[in-house]
């Protein structure tokens, strides 16, 4: 997979692309441990670290990076991380869009899932409100 760090977006966003034409996009949302300005926090752990490693996937892979002091339980930030896939995969949105979040970023899975932004979510270790079930 090709991997790059995109600053030109809402959000620092890491971006990993797969070799060949993909239909489909995953939109990864970590946890706090890795809020701040430095990606390599980012690829050292779960989705984006595997890449990092050599996983190859048939889909792009799409992490924006939480700011430090935000938390991916504002609705405002997952509009946000929408915002930087948006324009980073248009195409690849209104295919087949799947979100995970991990701890912190469970929080905006739910979010998106609620509204409906999603067409499959995988929360992992992550709480949520009653009130977006």
């Amino acid at each position: 997979m090709q991997m790059r760090l995109v600053e030109q977006t809402p959000l620092p966003t890491w971006l990993a692309m797969p070799t060949r034409p993909c239909t489909s996009a995953h939109l990864y949302l970590h946890g706090s441990g890795e809020r701040g300005d430095d990606d390599r926090k980012l690829r050292r752990w779960s989705l984006p670290g595997l890449i990092d490693r050599g996983l190859e996937l048939p889909f792009m892979v799409v992490a924006p990076i939480c700011p430090i002091g935000r938390d991916w339980g504002e609705a405002s930030l997952v509009g946000a991380a929408f915002s930087s896939l948006a324009l980073l995969a248009p195409r690849h949105v209104a295919s087949s869009l799947t979100i995970s979040g991990f701890s912190m970023g469970a929080r905006g899975a739910w979010i998106a899932s609620a509204q409906s932004l999603v067409s499959r979510a995988l929360i992992v270790a992550g709480r949520t409100a009653l009130d977006l079930l």
